[in-house]
């Protein structure tokens, strides 16, 4: 399992949040990109549990060799109490294998206990990560939405001004700016005294 993969993907997926909606490409780049990590992401959780069935398996056999080793120790000392020293000595022999198989063992499971832990802790905080990217992808597909919708009303209903009311802005404005001035800047007849804005 690549971890930089998956937190490649989500950087990548971050990076795009900050680009224009204009863009279509975002969004879609976006939901690539959060594909392939989910898809990380499923793979690690079924390592982990292959991990986690090897380790209780190989918990399993420490069990069982640590139960060994103590039965084979009684054995000897009833074989020495029984002055049998072939026996005793051919027991110990066997012990001894016990411990370099335990010794071995509990290697394996120190590695798959720390190998868990670790793949745990990095799917808790990918999770997070994802779940805080799909909610960003929502606020990016709602905004591009309405912008959809505001790009379609705009050029269904364009925005239709009478043909004086560019002239009328043009008088007000000078009338305004000549307060001072006794020039007179009479109004032209039959213009309406305050234009209405037609849609």
């Amino acid at each position: 399992m690549s971890w930089s993969k998956v937190f490649t993907a989500i950087k990548g997926a971050v990076s795009e949040t900050g680009e224009t909606i204009a863009d279509n490409q975002a969004i879609r780049i976006m939901d690539q990109e959060l594909r392939e990590a989910s898809t990380e992401i499923d793979k690690a959780k079924t390592e982990l549990t292959s991990i986690m069935a090897k380790r209780k398996g190989n918990a399993r056999k420490v069990d069982e060799l640590g139960k060994k080793i103590a039965e084979h120790e009684k054995f000897a000392a009833e074989a020495l109490d029984k002055n049998d020293e072939d026996l005793a000595r051919n027991i110990c022999e066997r012990i001894g294998s016990f411990d370099e198989q335990l010794e071995i063992e509990k290697s394996l499971l120190q590695s798959f206990t720390t190998s868990e832990q670790s793949l745990k802790a990095n799917l808790k905080k990918a999770e997070a990560r994802l779940k805080q990217l799909k909610q960003q992808q929502d606020v990016l597909k709602a905004t591009e939405a309405v912008q959809k919708v505001q790009s379609n009303v705009a050029s269904r209903f364009p925005v239709r001004r009478p043909k004086w009311v560019m002239p009328w802005i043009l008088w007000t404005g000078l009338k305004s700016a000549n307060k001072n001035d006794r020039t007179v800047f009479p109004r032209p007849k039959n213009w309406p005294k305050k234009p209405a804005v037609m849609i």
